[in-house]
């Protein structure tokens, strides 16, 4: 039977009823299917109803998060745009938008996206939280800190506010309030291993090693199968002398994680501290298979099993001195004696006399500035190089040098035009076998007139790699390279360079003069 007019009109809502039913069904039938983990068949229908509403918000957030929780980030990213345009008023689209680019490594739009979560009525505390850390990582570290102390104190108890908070505070050196924020979280979830570990990180900047070595404990007992927290369980001993405690935690370490590459060089280190060579060599191959810093490791085997090598690996002693950073100065001076830089600025000071400071000076290898401190008042304008960026940071503080480089320094001198009248060396050559390149730059960088002052550690002939790991140079090796490049010796000195397993290390001082002409 054929409609009428009048009927097909009153028809033509009941099909559009049905159509909308139609489609309502189509995108259930994908939201069951993504609740099931059928990613694939739930793909295909997201697909088939945005073929034909495009911009419905709710079905693309879906579509977004199904690609996001497959890994496909820049493809959720994409959709999860489409679907905050199509629908504003979804807040939570933005904070899903926001958490996919800080994954792809864009904090600054993930802010806005964030914002944009709360402009649109969000009030939920993990909408705060993942903004105040978009903004760490977008270096906004003042607003982030704002943001995390406002979240703890309209909700005291958030542990994971108060946690990031604590981080916070460790990053920018504030150790005693990060250490007050992760003590807060622990009093109201006392099994967060992580503010437990963090705790005693706190301590150890506090220079307080029992209680972070009680932190330690505590997050081992919750956790006894984290490799981390038993290796710094063996650090803390091992800085403390207790040398089988910190052996009996590199190696319950090792057991849960055979690879630990820094916990391998520990270890060796520590056996090379107690002369248990042939095990020391065999945690240093052992990194060096795992390729954990492999220079340092290959620079160590040398010198453990009497070979010699040009020159320390770069990569080595800087490693070396930005660990050593925050302890060199009382470890150098208070536990090894060393008194170089003060033995050389008064052989400086008796030979010069009446001339008064020098116009330039050039310390190389200047580390925290010892030796800066040494020669203050007695050079006009002191330039610091050194290989090590957390040393110069303490060289910066102490206000010695003019200006700081952080170099190679014999790419820094071939790099320089200058002329200098007094160069440094303290401490330098024991990280250089062959020092023909250093003689050849100081030839051209030294003014007439000037004056090199360096220390060496002694061996017999020529020069030789110690089974420390630092090099050894022949008084006749020296006097070859003085004499090859046009310097004069002034004064020269034997003397203990430092002590090492109690005893003093043989080394001389020299001070050398550039021959006028030379």
């Amino acid at each position: 039977m054929r409609l009428s007019r009048k009927a097909r009109r009153k028809a033509a809502p009941h099909k559009k009823k049905r159509w909308r039913q139609k489609e309502e069904a189509l995108l259930e039938q994908a939201y069951t299917l993504h609740r099931q983990g059928r990613i694939a068949e739930a793909a295909e229908v997201y697909e088939s109803f945005l073929a034909r509403h495009p911009r419905h918000g709710e079905a693309l957030g879906n579509f977004a998060l199904l690609h996001h929780s497959q890994g496909r980030v820049d493809r959720a990213v994409a959709l999860y745009e489409q679907a905050v345009q199509a629908s504003p008023r979804l807040h939570h689209l933005y904070y899903h938008l926001g958490n996919g680019l800080r994954q792809l490594g864009r904090p600054q739009q993930a802010i806005v996206a964030y914002e944009g979560a709360l402009a649109h009525g969000a009030a939920d505390k993990s909408i705060q939280l993942a903004l105040a850390l978009a903004r760490i990582e977008a270096g906004q570290r003042a607003r982030a800190r704002t943001s995390l102390e406002e979240i703890v104190q309209r909700q005291p108890t958030d542990s994971e506010a108060r946690y990031q908070l604590g981080l916070l505070l460790f990053e920018e050196q504030e150790y005693e309030a990060a250490r007050a924020a992760f003590d807060q979280v622990l009093a109201v979830q006392p099994d967060y291993v992580d503010a437990c570990f963090n705790l005693a990180l706190c301590y150890k900047a506090l220079r307080q090693p029992a209680q972070a070595l009680t932190a330690l404990n505590e997050a081992a007992r919750l956790d006894c199968r984290d490799a981390d927290i038993l290796y710094n369980i063996g650090v803390l001993h091992r800085e403390q002398g207790n040398v089988a405690a910190a052996e009996q935690a590199f190696l319950q370490a090792l057991d849960l994680d055979a690879r630990n590459g820094i916990c391998l060089t520990d270890l060796a280190i520590l056996y090379h501290a107690e002369d248990r060579l042939e095990e020391a060599v065999a945690m240093y191959e052992r990194a060096l298979e795992c390729g954990y810093q492999p220079d340092s490791a290959r620079h160590m085997l040398a010198a453990l099993r009497g070979e010699t090598t040009g020159a320390a690996p770069l990569e080595h002693v800087r490693h070396l001195f930005d660990n050593y950073a925050d302890t060199f100065d009382a470890s150098l001076v208070d536990d090894l004696h060393y008194r170089v830089p003060e033995q050389l600025a008064e052989c400086f000071r008796q030979r010069r006399g009446e001339a008064g400071p020098a116009a330039a000076g050039l310390d190389l290898g200047c580390g925290t500035g010892l030796a800066g401190r040494a020669f203050q008042g007695m050079v006009r304008r002191f330039v610091g190089v050194d290989l090590s960026e957390r040393m110069l940071l303490q060289a910066a503080a102490r206000g010695v040098y003019d200006e700081v480089h952080c170099a190679d320094i014999i790419a820094f001198m071939q790099g320089n035009a200058a002329l200098y009248d007094l160069i440094l060396a303290t401490d330098v050559f024991v990280y250089l076998g062959a020092l023909h390149d250093f003689f050849r730059q100081v030839e051209t960088l030294l003014a007439p007139g000037g004056s090199l002052l360096f220390s060496v550690e002694s061996c017999s002939r020529g020069y030789c790699l110690r089974q420390s790991g630092r090099y050894a140079h022949a008084p006749d090796y020296i006097a070859d390279l003085l004499a090859g490049h046009g310097l004069a010796v002034q004064h020269r000195q034997a003397t203990g360079i430092r002590k090492e397993r109690g005893e003093w290390i043989p080394g001389e001082i020299y001070m050398v003069r550039r021959v006028s002409g030379a």
